[in-house]
């Protein structure tokens, strides 16, 4: 069942009697109030003692009493009024609630369907709804998700024929018309059709010529998951955090010119084909820890704002071309087969450290200690020298004294 939006918190209520009497009151301290301020501004006039009562004055206190009566009667039927509308807008927000609770029950239904059609029917249901519900868009993708986090086959190609190869060839459809889904609504070129804020999580999931381009998430969780054939990322925008551990891309794994606005986890992942990541902007953290490259990993531009692991990476072809490195980099352990390029690299030579409390025995012994190692650590003979004295340290744009890579030899 989908969780309630914060609007739809259920309100204190106050009885219709207390309601008039705390307006009644309000309005006769307010009338006291500008009586009072009326008289403070005329100077304060003396108040005359009462004369003999006149039938002019009696018509005069008459008027006025009626006057009072018809603006009680005014604030009781302003009162009356607006509960009514309150009591109106609840029974049309439960209605809405209702008749959303049994859209998306009967579509996520469709989605277990022993029929494809049935189940690309539930999909197709699932997005409609999605539209007119901006507040359930999360819960909408959780259950996309959930689905192509499902066990999958896929056909067998060579196999022509067969009950149960047409069953995983439809099953494919199924599976591709739900990815498309998510990427339509995901891109914010179309600001009407755009989903923001939106967290996917496809962990260990089996995804097919997968299709993020120019997409824009806010938290990503894609560990474990195997990408069959072409994986395009390219320009696509992380606002959270992004895991991608352990994962397998079995074709080309574009991801140029992203942008992970937090940290980007990539330990242990495998890439058997092109691995493309240039120009990526890193704006925190990028762990490639054990990431195993088949063919060429191109990080050529790449701008890594925060610390860069490829500690026991594997790399058949690598290039690093003009790529900054603002935080910590560490290649320790990392393997390099025919070519690695570092031509025009620039590495911070003040990188930053995160502060750390040091506990033991469960007391604080050190409450600014820095385990992270400062010391930049690239392959082979290469090392971090100072620019020049006749040019500039720093970086356009960007804190800290800045320096370049240079062959030890």
């Amino acid at each position: 069942m989908p969780s309630r939006a914060p609007h739809d918190r259920p309100r204190l209520r106050i009885s219709l009697g207390l309601n008039i009497a705390v307006l009644l009151a309000v309005a006769v301290v307010a009338a006291v109030g500008v009586g009072a301020v009326a008289w403070w501004l005329l100077g304060r006039p003396p108040i005359r003692a009462a004369g003999r009562w006149t039938p002019g004055e009696s018509f005069d206190f008459a008027k006025i009493v009626l006057a009072v009566v018809g603006g009680a009667g005014a604030v009781v039927a302003l009162v009356v009024a607006y509960r009514r509308q309150q009591l109106g807008e609840a029974a049309e927000q439960r209605e809405e609630i209702k008749l959303f609770a049994e859209r998306f029950t009967k579509a996520s239904d469709q989605l277990g369907a022993e029929k494809a059609p049935v189940r690309l029917a539930g999909l197709y249901a699932l997005e409609d709804l999605a539209r007119g519900t901006p507040a359930q868009r999360q819960t909408i993708v959780n259950v996309l998700c959930a689905y192509l986090r499902m066990p999958y086959a896929p056909p067998d190609e060579s196999e022509s024929a067969g009950e149960e190869n047409e069953r995983r060839r439809q099953e494919l459809q199924v599976r591709l018309t739900a990815q498309r889904i998510l990427g339509a609504h995901l891109r914010p070129d179309d600001a009407a059709e755009f989903w923001r804020d939106i967290d996917l999580d496809l962990t260990d999931a089996t995804l097919v010529e997968f299709d993020l381009g120019r997409c824009r998430v806010r938290a990503a969780r894609f560990h474990r998951a195997e990408f069959a054939g072409r994986a395009d990322f390219a320009e696509a925008r992380f606002d959270g955090v992004a895991g991608f551990g352990l994962a397998t891309f079995t074709g080309v794994a574009d991801f140029g010119e992203a942008a992970f606005a937090d940290s980007a986890a990539f330990g242990g992942a495998g890439f058997r084909e092109w691995a493309r990541f240039s120009e990526v902007r890193f704006g925190a953290d990028a762990a490639f820890a054990e990431a195993g490259f088949g063919w060429l990993a191109a990080f050529d531009g790449a701008d890594f704002a925060g610390a860069a692991g490829f500690r026991g990476a594997r790399f058949r072809e690598a290039w690093f071309t003009r790529a900054t490195f603002g935080g910590v980099a560490k290649f320790t352990g990392a393997e390099f087969g025919a070519n690695a390029e570092f031509g025009g690299v620039r590495v911070r030579l003040d990188p930053p450290r995160r502060p750390t409390t040091v506990r033991l025995g469960g007391e604080v012994v050190d409450e600014d200690a820095y385990p992270e190692e400062a010391d930049h650590d690239f392959p082979g003979a290469l090392v971090v020298v100072d620019p020049p004295a006749e040019n500039d340290a720093s970086l356009p744009g960007r804190p800290g004294r800045w320096g370049y890579l240079s062959s030890a030899d």
